[in-house]
Protein backbone atom coordinates (compact mmCIF):
# COMPACT_ATOMS: atom_id res chain seq x y z
CA UNK A 1 0.00 0.00 0.00
CA UNK A 2 3.02 2.09 0.86
CA UNK A 3 4.34 1.93 -2.62
CA UNK A 4 1.32 2.49 -4.49
CA UNK A 5 0.65 5.17 -2.89
CA UNK A 6 4.03 6.35 -3.29
CA UNK A 7 3.49 6.13 -7.14
CA UNK A 8 -0.11 8.03 -7.38
CA UNK A 9 2.04 10.58 -5.61
CA UNK A 10 4.34 10.94 -8.43
CA UNK A 11 6.94 9.40 -6.49
CA UNK A 12 7.50 6.57 -8.73
CA UNK A 13 11.77 6.32 -7.86
CA UNK A 14 10.81 5.96 -4.08
CA UNK A 15 8.06 3.61 -5.02
CA UNK A 16 9.93 1.14 -6.73
CA UNK A 17 11.37 -0.98 -4.18
CA UNK A 18 8.28 -1.06 -2.06
CA UNK A 19 6.57 -2.27 -5.17
CA UNK A 20 8.99 -4.62 -5.94
CA UNK A 21 9.08 -6.24 -2.14
CA UNK A 22 5.63 -6.57 -2.71
CA UNK A 23 5.51 -8.08 -6.23
CA UNK A 24 7.73 -11.06 -4.95
CA UNK A 25 6.04 -11.55 -1.69
CA UNK A 26 2.81 -11.31 -3.60
CA UNK A 27 4.48 -14.44 -6.12
CA UNK A 28 5.58 -16.58 -2.98
CA UNK A 29 2.46 -16.74 -1.72
CA UNK A 30 0.42 -17.50 -4.36
CA UNK A 31 2.83 -20.65 -5.43
CA UNK A 32 3.33 -22.00 -1.91
CA UNK A 33 -0.73 -20.73 -1.47
CA UNK A 34 -2.42 -21.75 -4.88
CA UNK A 35 -5.57 -20.79 -3.47
CA UNK A 36 -4.54 -17.17 -3.31
CA UNK A 37 -3.43 -16.29 -6.91
CA UNK A 38 -6.72 -14.37 -6.62
CA UNK A 39 -5.01 -11.73 -4.36
CA UNK A 40 -2.14 -12.13 -6.98
CA UNK A 41 -4.55 -10.84 -9.54
CA UNK A 42 -5.97 -8.16 -7.55
CA UNK A 43 -2.46 -6.99 -6.64
CA UNK A 44 -1.65 -6.79 -10.14
CA UNK A 45 -4.72 -5.20 -11.28
CA UNK A 46 -4.04 -2.36 -8.72
CA UNK A 47 -0.51 -2.34 -9.80
CA UNK A 48 -2.43 -1.33 -13.53
CA UNK A 49 -0.81 -4.71 -15.07
CA UNK A 50 -3.50 -6.10 -16.41
CA UNK A 51 -1.46 -8.04 -18.91
CA UNK A 52 -0.42 -10.25 -15.54
CA UNK A 53 -4.42 -9.91 -14.42
CA UNK A 54 -5.54 -11.79 -17.13
CA UNK A 55 -2.84 -14.04 -17.33
CA UNK A 56 -3.55 -15.58 -13.88
CA UNK A 57 -7.52 -14.96 -14.35
CA UNK A 58 -6.87 -17.85 -17.07
CA UNK A 59 -5.31 -20.12 -14.81
CA UNK A 60 -8.04 -19.60 -12.02
CA UNK A 61 -11.78 -19.88 -11.01
CA UNK A 62 -11.97 -16.83 -8.39
CA UNK A 63 -15.09 -16.49 -6.63
CA UNK A 64 -17.79 -14.11 -6.92
CA UNK A 65 -15.96 -12.01 -4.29
CA UNK A 66 -12.50 -12.76 -5.35
CA UNK A 67 -13.41 -11.43 -8.93
CA UNK A 68 -15.11 -8.22 -7.61
CA UNK A 69 -11.86 -7.62 -5.35
CA UNK A 70 -10.14 -7.44 -8.84
CA UNK A 71 -12.58 -5.43 -10.30
CA UNK A 72 -12.26 -2.92 -7.55
CA UNK A 73 -8.84 -3.11 -7.65
CA UNK A 74 -8.59 -2.28 -11.50
CA UNK A 75 -11.06 0.31 -10.93
CA UNK A 76 -8.42 2.07 -8.54
CA UNK A 77 -5.89 1.72 -10.83
CA UNK A 78 -7.27 3.15 -13.90
CA UNK A 79 -4.74 2.11 -16.32
CA UNK A 80 -6.37 -0.81 -17.91
CA UNK A 81 -6.28 -0.73 -21.56
CA UNK A 82 -9.68 -0.41 -23.23
CA UNK A 83 -10.03 -3.92 -23.87
CA UNK A 84 -8.64 -4.80 -21.68
CA UNK A 85 -11.63 -3.29 -19.24
CA UNK A 86 -13.73 -5.15 -21.89
CA UNK A 87 -12.57 -8.01 -21.03
CA UNK A 88 -12.74 -7.70 -17.35
CA UNK A 89 -16.83 -6.27 -17.72
CA UNK A 90 -17.30 -9.44 -19.79
CA UNK A 91 -15.74 -11.43 -16.96
CA UNK A 92 -17.91 -9.83 -13.90
CA UNK A 93 -21.01 -9.73 -16.06
CA UNK A 94 -20.64 -13.49 -16.30
CA UNK A 95 -19.84 -13.94 -12.74
CA UNK A 96 -22.96 -11.94 -12.15
CA UNK A 97 -25.32 -13.24 -14.07
CA UNK A 98 -24.53 -16.76 -12.36
CA UNK A 99 -24.56 -15.07 -8.63
CA UNK A 100 -27.47 -12.21 -9.65
CA UNK A 101 -27.84 -12.42 -5.25
CA UNK A 102 -23.99 -11.34 -4.61
CA UNK A 103 -23.73 -8.01 -3.57
CA UNK A 104 -20.04 -7.40 -4.20
CA UNK A 105 -20.07 -8.90 -7.96
CA UNK A 106 -22.97 -6.61 -8.69
CA UNK A 107 -21.30 -3.41 -7.12
CA UNK A 108 -18.18 -4.02 -9.18
CA UNK A 109 -20.44 -4.38 -12.15
CA UNK A 110 -22.11 -1.56 -12.03
CA UNK A 111 -18.89 0.58 -11.43
CA UNK A 112 -17.35 -0.88 -14.24
CA UNK A 113 -20.15 0.16 -16.33
CA UNK A 114 -19.65 3.76 -14.37
CA UNK A 115 -15.76 3.93 -15.55
CA UNK A 116 -16.36 3.59 -19.09
CA UNK A 117 -19.39 6.00 -18.58
CA UNK A 118 -22.12 3.48 -19.56
CA UNK A 119 -24.80 5.18 -17.46
CA UNK A 120 -28.05 2.75 -18.75
CA UNK A 121 -25.82 -0.24 -17.94
CA UNK A 122 -25.05 1.21 -14.42
CA UNK A 123 -28.15 2.21 -13.48
CA UNK A 124 -29.81 -1.70 -14.96
CA UNK A 125 -27.24 -3.19 -12.73
CA UNK A 126 -27.72 -0.84 -9.14
CA UNK A 127 -30.93 -1.70 -9.91
CA UNK A 128 -30.79 -5.51 -10.25
CA UNK A 129 -28.51 -5.41 -7.08
CA UNK A 130 -31.33 -3.25 -5.14
CA UNK A 131 -33.63 -6.10 -5.78
CA UNK A 132 -31.42 -8.59 -3.67
CA UNK A 133 -30.93 -5.54 -1.33
CA UNK A 134 -33.56 -3.36 -0.97
CA UNK A 135 -31.93 -1.34 1.48
CA UNK A 136 -28.19 -1.25 0.60
CA UNK A 137 -26.62 2.50 0.88
CA UNK A 138 -23.79 1.96 -2.02
CA UNK A 139 -26.34 0.98 -4.49
CA UNK A 140 -28.80 3.29 -3.52
CA UNK A 141 -25.87 6.18 -3.68
CA UNK A 142 -24.07 4.85 -6.59
CA UNK A 143 -27.49 4.44 -8.49
CA UNK A 144 -28.38 8.59 -7.36
CA UNK A 145 -25.26 9.23 -8.68
CA UNK A 146 -25.20 7.46 -12.42
CA UNK A 147 -28.88 8.84 -12.55
CA UNK A 148 -28.54 12.21 -11.55
CA UNK A 149 -24.59 12.48 -13.52
CA UNK A 150 -26.36 11.34 -16.41
CA UNK A 151 -29.84 13.38 -16.11
CA UNK A 152 -31.90 10.16 -17.17
CA UNK A 153 -34.43 10.39 -14.10
CA UNK A 154 -33.52 13.28 -11.70
CA UNK A 155 -36.65 12.06 -10.00
CA UNK A 156 -35.46 8.55 -9.16
CA UNK A 157 -32.19 9.69 -8.52
CA UNK A 158 -33.44 12.30 -5.30
CA UNK A 159 -36.08 9.06 -4.48
CA UNK A 160 -33.18 6.54 -4.32
CA UNK A 161 -30.18 9.12 -2.27
CA UNK A 162 -33.15 10.18 -0.12
CA UNK A 163 -33.48 5.92 0.42
CA UNK A 164 -29.84 5.61 1.26
CA UNK A 165 -30.27 8.76 3.68
CA UNK A 166 -33.20 6.95 5.66
CA UNK A 167 -30.90 3.75 6.04
CA UNK A 168 -27.87 5.23 7.14
CA UNK A 169 -28.37 8.55 8.13
CA UNK A 170 -27.09 11.96 7.01
CA UNK A 171 -23.61 10.82 6.47
CA UNK A 172 -21.61 13.11 4.07
CA UNK A 173 -20.67 11.03 1.61
CA UNK A 174 -24.79 10.37 1.17
CA UNK A 175 -25.47 14.26 0.91
CA UNK A 176 -22.54 15.30 -1.28
CA UNK A 177 -25.09 13.43 -3.84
Amino acid sequence: AFGTALARNNAGEQALPFLDLATKLYEQVSQTVPDRKSALASFYARQGNGDKTFELLSEVQPTPDELAEIGQSALQSRKLSKSQIEQLIALVKAMFEQHPDNLNIGLCLGDLYGWIVDWKNAAETYRQVLKAHPDQFVALNNLAMVLASSQQDLAAAKAAINQAIAVMGPRDFLLDT
